[in-house]
C-alpha cells in the first residue's frame, strides 16, 4: 500500500498541472522539491517513491529533480523556492503543509510575471491562483480506526497520541477518530495529546506514560501520524 499512495498522489497532481507540451516533451521535466523532513522518514520516502515512479514510467524524457530536506524557516523557503522560479522549474513541490504560505505568495507573483513555473503543496488546505493542494481523505480512515478502538474498549477511553498540533489535517484527524470512537462507544471519552514532532519514539513513550499518569482508566492508544 504505500508505494501506491504517493504514485497516486503525484500522478494526479503532476499530470493536472503539466501542460500537454511539457508531458510529451523530450527534455526531462525539471522538478523542485522542499521536504520537510529527512528522505528518509516515513512520509517523505513515500514522496520519493512517487517521483521515482514518474521518472521510470511516466516521463520518457525523464524527471530532473533538485530538492532540499528539511526546510521549515520561511527565508529559506523564500530564496529556495524564488530559485527555482528565475530558472524556470517546470513544477515546485512543497511535500508539507508548512510549504501553504510562502507558496500561495510566490505562484502569484510567478503567474503575474509571466512565469511559467506551476506550484503544488502536499496536505496544503486552500487552493489559489497557480496552486493546487492534494491530500487524501484519511480523516476516513482515522474515524475507522476510532471506531474499531470503540469496539476494543472497555472503560470507554482512550488516548490519540498525535504528531504536530498545528497541523490542521492531524487536527481533523484526531477530531475525526474521537467521533468514531464516541459512536463505537456511547459516551465515550477521547483524550488527545500531541507531540509536536514528526517521530520521536521517546517522546511518543514519555506522552502515552504521561497520559497514563493523567487517566489511569484509559485501556487503549491510538496513532495515526
Amino acid at each position: 500500500f504505500e508505494p501506491m499512495m504517493p504514485v497516486g498522489l503525484l500522478c494526479l497532481f503532476f499530470l493536472s498541472l503539466l501542460s500537454p507540451s511539457v508531458s510529451k516533451s523530450e527534455y526531462p521535466v525539471n522538478i523542485g522539491l522542499l521536504y520537510n523532513g529527512e528522505i528518509a522518514n516515513g512520509w517523505n520516502y513515500a514522496v520519493e517513491l512517487g517521483r521515482a515512479y514518474l521518472q521510470d514510467h511516466v516521463y520518457p524524457a525523464g524527471i530532473r529533480a533538485e530538492y532540499y530536506e528539511s526546510i521549515l524557516n520561511e527565508t529559506d523557503m523564500d530564496t529556495i523556492i524564488s530559485n527555482w522560479v528565475e530558472r524556470e522549474f517546470d513544477v515546485i513541490i512543497g511535500t508539507s503543509w508548512e510549504y501553504q504560505t510562502p507558496m500561495t505568495r510566490i505562484a502569484a507573483e510567478a503567474l503575474a510575471a509571466n512565469k511559467t513555473t506551476k506550484f503544488a503543496v502536499l496536505t496544503g488546505w486552500e487552493p489559489a491562483p497557480n496552486l493546487m493542494v492534494t491530500f487524501s481523505k484519511l480523516y476516513q480512515v482515522k474515524y475507522l480506526l476510532g471506531y474499531l478502538a470503540g469496539l476494543m474498549s472497555k472503560t470507554g477511553h482512550q488516548c490519540y497520541i498525535g504528531a504536530v498540533r498545528d497541523d490542521p489535517s492531524l487536527m481533523a484527524g484526531a477530531i475525526a477518530q474521537a467521533i468514531g470512537f464516541a459512536d463505537a462507544y456511547p459516551g465515550g471519552h477521547t483524550h488527545v495529546y500531541f507531540i509536536n514532532a514528526w517521530t520521536d519514539d521517546i517522546l511518543e513513550r514519555k506522552t502515552a506514560e504521561q497520559a497514563l499518569h493523567d487517566h489511569p482508566e484509559i485501556d487503549i492508544f491510538t496513532t495515526v501520524c
